[in-house]
């Protein structure tokens, strides 16, 4: 059973890639996401830091749609290869991924769709105003609520700033909770 945290989180972050908001995602979000990282940290596009992000957008963009596409083998419907994502395919594929893959995989690939769109200042790690301009930036609903909230739950070691490892075991053992479920 898929619990709800877990569809709420997917969802919100098919959203987030859904750059142009037209309900679908395609290789062009990614591109936008990864200038827009480059826009938001100030960065010129020539910066190593945001090729960096921009080649891990279109390795997570290829990897994506090769599976949503490529689990239809030989026999692959028309249209199938349509350069799209959609809603249904994005959830599908976070799903296949931990129930297959081991929670601490697929967390660690979680956190870097984020962190460093994140990270506005390249840190390592992420303060309160940061994840306020992000969420802001998404339209996102109660800011100072969700901001709270993810604090009081991510920093482990209240210093007020959200580490990637902070990250990466929170959302860890969440997929690892989800996938013990998806068992039952």
């Amino acid at each position: 059973m898929i619990s709800s945290d877990l569809r709420t989180l997917v969802i919100k972050t098919f959203h987030l890639f859904d750059f142009d908001g037209n309900g679908v995602i395609e290789k062009k979000d990614f591109v936008d996401l990864a200038k827009k990282h480059a826009e938001l940290t100030g960065k010129a596009t020539d910066d190593l830091r945001d090729q960096l992000y921009y080649r891990t957008n279109i390795h997570l963009w290829n990897q994506i749609e090769s599976h949503v596409d490529g689990e239809y083998g030989a026999e692959i419907p028309e249209g199938i290869f349509d350069g799209k994502i959609t809603p249904t395919e994005w959830y599908k594929y976070w799903i296949d991924r931990i129930y297959t893959d081991k929670p601490n995989e697929v967390a660690f690939n979680w956190v870097n769709l984020i962190f460093d769109l994140v990270d506005e200042d390249g840190s390592g790690t992420i303060d309160r105003n940061e994840y306020k301009k992000f969420l802001e930036l998404y339209n996102f609903s109660n800011v100072e609520n969700v901001i709270e909230e993810i604090f009081n739950l991510v920093d482990t070691d209240k210093n007020d700033e959200i580490s990637k490892e902070e990250m990466i075991n929170n959302i860890s053992g969440f997929f690892g909770k989800v996938k013990d479920n998806l068992k039952d």
